[in-house]
C-alpha cells in the first residue's frame, strides 16, 4: 500500500497566521491569532510540525496556500512563503481562496448550514466576500461549492442568502449591517484556519489540480491598496 500524500498548508493573508499539516486522514496544525504575520513564524511552524510527525521537509508533497484576498503583506508573505518551499523542494502548489478557507472553518462550526457569505473586512469601507453552498451527493461527503465568486463589494450592496445560510468573518465585526444577510446566523469571530481546508487541498491534490511554485499568484481583488474607493 502506498503512503499517503504529505501536505503542508499556510496562511498569513488575514489578521491570523495558521500552518497545517495533513497526512492521510491527520491533520496537525498551529495558529496564531491578532498578531501580524511573519515568514519566519510560519516556516518554523511547518518545521515543527513535520518534527511532531517525525518526517524531513523533503516528504513533502504539495504546498497549500491561500493565496488572497486579505491583507497586502499578510497575502505577500503567504504566497511567498508557499512558493519558496515549493521552489526550494521542487513540488507543486495549491492555491486555495482567503475567503474559502473562512467558509470551511466556520462550517465546522454550524455543520447544518445550507451555505455561508464569507465576508472579510477589506478597508475603505469594502468588504472581501464570496459565497458557498453545502452540496449533499448521493454517496459522498457533503462539500462547500461555489455559489458566488469573490469579490470586493460596499457593505450596503452585499445581497442577503437565503434561510439556512450563515455569514462569517472579520467583515461582520467592521460592518454589522451585514449580519441581515446571514438568516440562520452570523459567526463575526470565525477566523481562517488553514487546516479546515486541508481535506479539500487533498482532493485537488489527488485530482491533479495543482500548479509549480513560480506560477503561483496572489490574488489582491483591490489593486491600489493606498486610495479610496470614488464617490
Amino acid at each position: 500500500m502506498s503512503n499517503p500524500p504529505v501536505l503542508i498548508g499556510v496562511d498569513a493573508s488575514t489578521g491570523a497566521s495558521s500552518v497545517a499539516l495533513a497526512i492521510g486522514d491527520q491533520v496537525l496544525a498551529r495558529q496564531k491569532a491578532g498578531v501580524r504575520a511573519t515568514a519566519g513564524w510560519l516556516l518554523d511552524s511547518a518545521s515543527a510540525l513535520l518534527a511532531e510527525a517525525g518526517l524531513a521537509r523533503n516528504a513533502i508533497d504539495a504546498v497549500v496556500a491561500a493565496r488572497g484576498p486579505g491583507g497586502f503583506t499578510g497575502v505577500r508573505i503567504s504566497v511567498g512563503v508557499a512558493q519558496g518551499l515549493a521552489l526550494g523542494l521542487d513540488r507543486p502548489t495549491i492555491g486555495v481562496s482567503s475567503l474559502e478557507v473562512l467558509a470551511h472553518t466556520a462550517w465546522v462550526q454550524a455543520p447544518a448550514a445550507a451555505g455561508f457569505l464569507a465576508v472579510l473586512d477589506a478597508r475603505m469601507g469594502e468588504v472581501y466576500t464570496a459565497a458557498f453552498e453545502r452540496v449533499d451527493a448521493s454517496g459522498s461527503q457533503p462539500q462547500l461549492a461555489v455559489y458566488r465568486h469573490e469579490a470586493l463589494m460596499d457593505p450596503a450592496a452585499v445581497p442577503v442568502c437565503d434561510p439556512g445560510w450563515w455569514v462569517a468573518g472579520s467583515g461582520l465585526v467592521a460592518y454589522p449591517m451585514l449580519h441581515r444577510c446571514g438568516p440562520a446566523g452570523a459567526q463575526a469571530r470565525c477566523v481562517p484556519e488553514i487546516r479546515a481546508i486541508m481535506p479539500i487541498a487533498q482532493a485537488r491534490f489527488a485530482a491533479g489540480e495543482r500548479t509549480v511554485g513560480a506560477a503561483l499568484q496572489p490574488v489582491y481583488l483591490r489593486h491600489r491598496v493606498a486610495e479610496r474607493p470614488s464617490a
